[in-house]
């Protein structure tokens, strides 16, 4: 678990009267109202924590049993309700932009204090809805704007992709890898550029292939990695959510393909053929946001977590059915060692 102290957020309506802006030295966008910024609160304030139920709700934009993104954002949620004794009602799984201020709006008038949205493609809803909703917190994964009640959750995924990029390039007999998504959003780009930037810093000559299916379609995510692997591809990673299915499918079925796995540990998708996964630990993540919101601990700054938190990581598949070689892995573990130090940047 990583620790609540480095967790940062949150906001009670006793607190929202009378914060004043303050200059923030960061790159997201503060939101605002009015065409004036929107107040931030400083970091580790505290105030007043929730009285009464504690009521939490999340919003994703894929299936809740896609063994990845949006699966990983529940299991948070069931540990909150759990560990927090919170109050969780059914998540809303929806991929439509036209509906995600209404799905916001419904959460805050039945009475939750904090809702989860599982990707940067909520953020602009989020902006939007946390200025008329004082009472709720809203935390988008991904997002990067910020107000009293509106705090994102910051993975360094780039630098968990980056090490994948690696091992890809490594493993490669063709020199031709490939990453797949579903639709692309800004999180999702920016993790491919750290894939290919490991993977060019390993292997220069590699060439790497992306592509974006435009749904979470299982058999559509299929089809991608099929045509993949006919031109020549022999190493996939997925972002894709419950497509990513679809793309090990398609690595079972092809002579010397492998497969990297997104968000959690994938190893059951493709197992033989399956080097590793790059991770995200969402739930710790959402159970130190919620833990701050409900406390009214450490206010006015998002939450953020890379490799040195173990809030990222690259692990391995201890089922692969093959040999990654203990040079590659040396190197992979020297570019780790140079990531956390900053010597090395994966963005």
């Amino acid at each position: 678990m990583i620790s609540t102290r480095r967790r940062v957020l949150t906001l009670v309506p006793a607190l929202l009267i009378g914060l004043l802006g303050s200059g923030c030295a960061q790159k997201e966008e503060v939101a605002t109202t009015g065409g004036s910024p929107a107040p931030v609160a400083s970091a580790g304030a505290k105030g007043a924590p929730v009285s009464g139920t504690f009521k939490v709700g999340l919003v994703t934009p894929g299936s809740i049993s896609d063994k990845g993104w949006s699966q990983s954002a529940y299991d948070g949620l069931k540990k909150i309700k759990a560990n927090l004794n919170a109050e969780t009602g059914q998540p809303v799984e929806n991929d439509s932009a036209t509906a995600f201020e209404g799905i916001f709006r419904n959460f805050a008038q039945q009475g939750d204090q904090l809702i989860f949205a599982q990707g940067s493609e909520y953020d602009d809803a989020a902006k939007k809805v946390a200025a008329d909703t004082p009472g709720t917190v809203i935390s988008v994964n991904g997002g990067r704007a910020i107000a009293p009640n509106l705090m994102p959750i910051e993975f360094d995924a780039d630098q968990a992709t980056y090490l994948a990029g690696m091992l890809a390039a490594g493993m490669s007999k063709t020199g031709v890898i490939g990453v797949i998504g579903p639709v692309e959003i800004p999180i999702i780009k920016q993790s491919f550029d750290a894939f290919e930037k490991g993977a060019k810093a390993l292997k220069p000559s590699i060439t790497v292939k992306r592509a974006f299916i435009g749904s979470e379609d299982i058999g559509k995510g299929k089809q991608l990695a099929e045509s993949f692997l006919d031109s020549g591809v022999d190493v996939i990673l997925h972002n894709a959510n419950a497509a990513g299915q679809g793309v090990a499918q398609a690595v079972m079925e092809k002579d010397g393909a492998l497969f990297l796995g997104a968000n959690s540990d994938q190893s059951d998708l493709a197992t033989p053929k399956n080097l590793g996964s790059f991770i995200l630990d969402t739930s710790a993540a959402m159970q130190a946001v919620a833990h701050d919101v409900k406390s009214g601990e450490n206010l006015g700054k998002p939450y953020r977590g890379g490799l040195k938190d173990k809030a990222v990581d690259l692990v391995y598949n201890a089922k692969f059915a093959g040999t990654i070689p203990a040079d590659l892995k040396a190197k992979i573990e020297a570019a780790r060692a140079d990531l956390i130090s900053g010597k090395l940047k994966a963005d």
